[in-house]
């Protein structure tokens, strides 16, 4: 269960503090072996190759390299796996050249986004303080609207369109021992030792480029 049960949120967060006041060493130490697996230059060159590529399918053909070049490292030293949805019940921002090859993949057009409910990465990056609170407070309402509310594409807790599903899911790798920190509680914003990924999400918004509109995958694709 991705929300953890009211009358267990108690010792829930006390398991949470725990793991956080005796982890921190250990996060960075599976976080640094994965790294270690990796060649830089692989990734660099494939990110490259992504920001590069002359169509959108091509670049998200490269980026999807170098994230599997990942996860092929981080096999065996994450919390992720098979049947874990945790992360298919948060926010899940979807460039629209993006949402536009899944749909053609999957055999569905995305949904036009409703005003005010996306954004761009210029926009988070703007020299203008007005766009990037604009920016700030979208991605924030949107995340707590759909804290807790499974992905369109969670099916018996299996994402349905795994090989086709987006860059940001295949960009989080939570490098703890279990799921513990990944569980869902209201109201609360608990830290998740996610691998670093900056540089992906740099090359994400240079290939799908910075005017793109950003938004949450359920509302490029409703449920029904």
């Amino acid at each position: 269960m991705s929300v953890v049960p009211e009358a267990e949120r108690e010792a829930h967060l006390a398991a949470v503090n725990t793991r956080h006041d005796n982890g921190d060493a250990n996060f960075q130490a599976r976080a640094a072996a994965i790294a270690a697996r990796v060649p830089a230059d692989s990734r660099t060159r494939l990110l490259q190759q992504g920001i590069d590529a002359k169509t959108v399918a091509q670049r998200i053909f490269w980026l999807r390299r170098e994230a599997e070049l990942v996860q092929s490292a981080a096999s065996g030293s994450v919390a992720c796996g098979a049947g874990c949805s945790h992360c298919c019940h948060i926010s899940v921002l979807v460039a629209e050249p993006e949402a536009k090859e899944i749909g053609k993949t999957i055999g569905r057009r995305p949904a036009e986004v409703l005003p005010g409910r996306s954004f761009t990465g210029a926009d988070v990056v703007s020299r203008d303080d007005g766009k990037k609170e604009r920016a700030a407070a979208i991605r924030d309402a949107v995340g707590a609207e759909v804290f807790g509310v499974p992905c369109t594409f969670l099916v018996d807790d299996r994402c349905s369109i795994y090989e086709h599903r987006p860059l940001a899911c295949r960009h989080l790798f939570n490098v703890d021992v279990d799921s513990l920190l990944c569980q869902l509680v209201p109201g609360m914003a608990i830290e998740v030792p996610y691998l670093g990924m900056q540089g992906e999400q740099v090359a994400y918004v240079a290939a799908m480029g910075a005017n793109a509109r950003l938004a949450d995958i359920r509302d490029w694709f409703p449920v029904g």
